[in-house]
């Protein structure tokens, strides 16, 4: 299984599976490459909120069908509360962050 599934399967087991569907999916990582977004995805996450608009997820032609109907972001204005952050590290280091205006 692939790591996207894992984050997939979380989200449902937290969010139930029709509320997943409601939930914006955003990535920075095609934009800058993994060593950057590892830091720079709380600064959009914070950015994204203040400024109540969100970043394409870019590159997307074939969304993986394994992962069932998700809402990726085409980017733009976006009305949020929250922004919940997922990071995953080597040794299997994994931390959540939850940002709220």
């Amino acid at each position: 299984s692939s790591c996207a599934l894992s984050e997939i399967f979380a989200l449902k087991e937290c969010f139930g599976e029709e509320s997943l569907s409601n939930l914006l999916i955003a990535n920075t990582k095609a934009m800058t490459g993994h060593p950057m977004s590892v830091s720079f995805e709380d600064v959009v996450a914070v950015h994204s909120l203040r400024n109540q608009m969100s970043p394409p997820v870019i590159n997307l032609t074939n969304p993986d069908p394994s992962l069932g109907p998700l809402k990726y972001s085409k980017g733009g204005n976006y009305n949020a509360r929250y922004a919940l952050r997922f990071a995953a590290g080597f040794g299997s280091q994994v931390v959540y962050a939850l940002y709220a205006v």
